[in-house]
């Protein structure tokens, strides 16, 4: 229900449901929440979502990768997940290391869908 009330309900309901995360104790609860935040249709809310999740006071720093994951499922968010992960990867790397299973998670999620060579060169 959460995920389809933002993906139709507007900013409004990506505001709403953030409010529900922010003061939610239940952690099955706020999980749910964070995978229907990714579900905005706005290129703006989902570049600000991700930029709250690098927030260690928003978002707690094991659930950053799950919001670039699930940002990165969204054909709305996919560019600007690269492009965050991209902007940010020494916070990400001093947040989770090399060895991390999360480091590769996130690059798998934001890689999955290149498949041109530019793409290629901008990974490498």
């Amino acid at each position: 229900v959460y995920k389809a009330g933002v993906r139709h309900g507007g900013d409004d309901a990506w505001w709403w449901c953030w409010h529900l995360y922010r003061n939610s104790s239940l952690a099955s609860e706020r999980r749910l929440l964070l995978e229907a935040l990714a579900q905005s249709s706005s290129a703006w809310l989902l570049e600000q979502y991700l930029q709250y999740s690098l927030d260690a006071k928003m978002v707690r720093g094991q659930d950053v990768h799950f919001v670039i994951s699930e940002v990165s499922k969204n054909p709305n968010g996919r560019l600007v997940a690269w492009r965050t992960v991209r902007k940010h990867w020494s916070d990400l790397m001093i947040l989770y290391g090399r060895s991390s299973y999360a480091i590769s998670s996130i690059i798998k999620a934001v890689t999955i869908h290149h498949t041109t060579l530019f793409d290629l060169h901008e990974v490498e």
